[in-house]
């Protein structure tokens, strides 16, 4: 930078850092409910983490070629972030819930993505199941 006053010229060296968005990879990425007995319900969760100095407002999105994607709930849907080690209380963590509510005997694969809004690199995660009509199931949850 340069300052120029009263006929004297100053250079002043200027250091600046700048923080992109950034997740922590997922430590589990695949979720497999496995067998489930056809009306009944399972739940699972993971926390997304941001391990960068800046917020990150982010939004999940299922894949378009989900398969029985009508019987998984995935919420939050949207959020935002903290900075890692934020000062002003904000949570750079936010808990995922994954609810299986089986309907049919038909497997279940889905595939989701959690994407920053400034195009950081995402996270992907998939979510396994099959429904079934034998009680055995019933009791073993």
């Amino acid at each position: 930078a340069e300052y120029m006053g009263n006929d004297t010229r100053q250079d002043i060296p200027v250091i600046c850092a700048m923080s992109m968005p950034e997740f922590s990879p997922l430590v589990v990425s695949d979720f497999d409910f496995g067998a489930c007995f056809v009306d009944s319900s399972m739940e699972k969760e993971f926390y997304v983490y941001n391990k960068s100095k800046c917020g990150i407002i982010w939004s999940l999105k299922p894949h378009p070629e989900n398969k029985g994607g009508d019987q998984i709930i995935v919420s939050p849907t949207e959020g935002y972030l903290s900075p890692y080690m934020s000062k002003d209380g904000g949570s750079s963590k936010q808990m995922i819930n994954i609810r299986y509510t089986c309907c049919t005997n038909a497997p279940v694969d889905c595939t989701y993505s959690i994407q920053g809004t400034f195009g950081e690199s995402g996270l992907t995660f998939t979510v396994k199941a099959k429904g079934s009509y034998d009680a055995h199931f019933l009791f073993e949850q």
